[in-house]
């Protein structure tokens, strides 16, 4: 039998629901729910965009309900580490910092959530039949580390997880990363295959086309979370977007226009406090698209914080799928144009004057 022991920490406030509903509680499906993203994000390229050999990989390691597959290979647990985190309501935490209100939109104010302004570690114990099976999450156990994390609003970088370290059979394989360029060299290791997808995936993964980017580093994550949530305040309300508000005022002739904000995900609503004017962006069939972009607060081995941005281009919506916009009690469908420009002009603007490329698809390529 292999037996993996990796240490997460949590780094920004993680909200999850526990059994009751009425609390928070951190449990095995929801890491292995998200364990599964990952190894999906990495194995894309892998597995040259094969969509069923993805599926039928995925469902022999993870388990399914399909009785072909039945229970996963890869057994795991979670036991508690040291300065267990406390729980509490999610008020007390955002209330006092527009940043992390604008990042947390839509989440209940008295929903509850695991944090600790000590470092919370908890271990998540594997155990496998063999050493390919092992070998074959660990890509995703490393990303999950580096790059994500679990609960609600995960992509606005609540309940970031950093990977401590990684035991094998007793044995210490990997540690974190001490700073921003141990960081940048796991990641380039880690993703260097990737670079050979060409194709815009399917869904969110790895490929030529996406990008890590270090945006700010601090002592604090509340800090670093918040400053990135005002930093998307005031992108999106900058003029830039001029076309999107006339558009949204009824000033824009052009018939097929859909707001270039959509790209940040789907629905996208807007609401005017004086005019009590109400707007909203939806795809046709879809309720939701999430959002490509990414943001995660990474612990460093010497601990400090890093706030890490990951863009992971894919198709934005089917092919055959159109964006319905409704505004003043109408309703209409117009062609789906994702402006990814949108993202990457974020991500290199004058708002992160310390931000550093860490990764990238492209790089790859030309390396």
């Amino acid at each position: 039998m292999e037996r993996l022991n990796a240490e997460f920490c949590i780094v920004t406030p993680c909200f999850l629901q526990g059994a009751e509903q009425s609390s928070a509680e951190l449990r095995v499906p929801s890491v292995k729910g998200v364990l599964r993203f990952w190894w999906r994000a990495w194995s894309y390229a892998q597995y040259a965009g094969d969509i069923e050999k993805l599926k039928h990989k995925e469902n022999q390691i993870f388990g399914s309900s399909d009785s072909k597959y039945g229970q996963s290979r890869i057994l795991m647990r979670l036991d508690e580490g040291f300065n267990p985190p406390k729980e509490m309501a999610g008020k007390r935490i955002l209330m006092n910092k527009d940043g992390l209100k604008y990042l947390s939109y839509g989440l209940d104010s008295s929903r509850r959530c695991l944090w600790s302004s000590k470092q919370y570690n908890f271990n998540l114990r594997l155990i496998a039949r063999n050493d390919k099976e092992i070998d074959e999450i660990i890509p995703a156990l490393k990303l999950l580390g580096m790059l994500g994390g679990v609960g609600g609003r995960v992509r606005k970088g609540f309940g970031s997880l950093t990977l401590t370290k990684i035991t094998r059979n007793e044995e210490l394989q990997w540690q974190a990363p001490a700073n921003q360029e141990k960081l940048k060299e796991e990641l380039q290791t880690l993703l260097k295959p990737q670079s050979n997808w060409s194709d815009e995936p399917d869904f969110s993964a790895f490929s030529r086309h996406a990008k890590i980017v270090c945006l700010d580093e601090g002592n604090d994550p509340l800090e670093v979370l918040d400053q990135y949530g005002r930093n998307m305040v005031q992108y999106r309300k900058e003029c830039r977007f001029k076309a999107d508000r006339d558009w949204f005022h009824g000033r824009l002739a052009n018939p097929e226009f859909h707001p270039e904000r959509a790209i940040f995900g789907l629905p996208h609503n807007y609401f005017d406090p004086r005019t009590k004017r109400k707007a909203t962006v939806t795809p046709e069939n879809y309720e939701r698209r999430a959002s490509p972009l990414f943001f995660h607060v990474h612990r460093y081995g010497n601990g400090r914080y890093a706030g890490i941005a990951l863009l992971m281009r894919s198709r934005f919506l089917p092919s055959d799928e159109k964006m319905r916009l409704g505004r003043d009690g109408r309703k209409r469908t117009v062609p789906v144009v994702p402006d990814w420009e949108a993202l990457t002009a974020f991500l290199a603007s004058e708002l992160f004057p310390s931000a550093k490329v860490i990764w990238s698809g492209e790089d790859g390529v030309r390396a």
